[in-house]
């Protein structure tokens, strides 16, 4: 499916985002939900949540989203009240997307190194540097300690654990920031290539997945 990129923000709209749990929300009137991708855990409310309102708009790049009412497309540009989303394409953990967390990336469920070389640098990795980076997961601390086995020396990413290990929230980052210490980001990097025994970026991509894949 694809990335999210939200380009204008002017007000408040009323929306959830991967929710799952939609009892958590009576409380609020929501007219958008989107769901990238369709795990449980990111799309298993949509159901639910649309059944108590009716009128629910539910954005998403999967056919096989439960309660998919509005199919997006790569590039597709739409709009949330006053709030501008262009969606990307950035497949590879599964068709929904669900790619770039801080520090790491998902399992290549549905796809291939070469497919997350593509979302991670071809896509993602071109954005403008201060683009704020919201993942459907929070696996900071794990993904920089792994981070950290394939950098030992780079100094961003120990900075970048003391600094997790005093927040409760770590989310959001930035793709310059990621760009920095994140090693799937990182495939074209010297010393990141050193430690995967491979050259070529997309080799070095699958091998960072099986190395983080059996990270203890």
């Amino acid at each position: 499916m694809r990335t999210l990129l939200l380009t204008k923000v002017q007000r408040k709209a009323s929306l959830t985002w991967h929710k799952s749990s939609p009892n958590e929300l009576k409380t609020y009137l929501f007219l958008y939900s989107i769901a990238a991708v369709v795990d449980p855990d990111h799309s298993g409310g949509n159901e639910e949540l649309i059944s108590q309102r009716k009128g629910l708009t539910v954005y998403g790049g999967d056919e096989t989203i439960p309660a998919l009412n509005h199919l997006v497309k790569d590039g597709e540009e739409f709009s949330i009240g006053n709030i501008t989303a262009k969606a990307l394409y950035t497949v590879c953990h599964t068709r929904g997307s669900d790619t770039l967390f801080i520090g790491g990336c998902g399992r290549f469920f549905e796809g291939t190194a070469d497919q997350m070389y593509n979302s991670l640098i071809n896509v993602l990795g071109k954005l403008p540097e201060d683009t704020k980076v919201y993942c459907g997961h929070e696996y900071t601390k794990s993904n920089l300690k792994f981070a950290e086995s394939i950098e030992p020396d780079n100094q961003v990413i120990k900075d970048k654990i003391q600094w997790a290990s005093k927040n409760q929230q770590t989310i959001p980052s930035t793709i310059g920031d990621e760009l920095k210490f994140n090693p799937f980001m990182r495939v074209n990097v010297d010393s990141v290539k050193k430690a995967t025994g491979k050259n070529d970026p997309i080799e070095v991509m699958g091998a960072l997945r099986e190395m983080k894949n059996n990270f203890k």
